[in-house]
């Protein structure tokens, strides 16, 4: 039977349950994540967090959805001076000009 459920695991990140008794660490903690799609898996991340306190297993963290980067810049003015319409702005410069009270 297919639940459309897709398991969340990479054996390359830290383990999640360190045994004192073996002194090896395993990942028996599973995450599924339902698919959006059929066979096609929502977009999640799984990170093994550091050890517990009193506790031999470590806490994961599930984040579900896509995160966009926040990038904070400022827009700098730029202009380019090839498209502009030269003759129309001294056209237009000089009419204004003309107005100007002199001081």
């Amino acid at each position: 039977e297919n639940n459309n459920f897709s398991l969340i695991f990479d054996a390359k990140d830290k383990s999640t349950f360190f045994s004192a008794r073996w002194r090896r660490g395993y990942s028996p903690d599973l995450c599924f994540s339902s698919c959006a799609q059929p066979s096609y898996p929502m977009p999640v991340g799984r990170r093994v967090l550091g050890t517990f306190p009193h506790s031999q297993h470590s806490p994961v963290l599930i984040s579900v959805g896509i995160s966009i980067p926040l990038i904070r810049s400022f827009p700098q003015p730029r202009w380019n001076f090839q498209k502009a319409d030269w003759e129309g702005f001294t056209a237009r410069l000089e009419k204004c000009i003309r107005f100007i009270p002199p001081t």
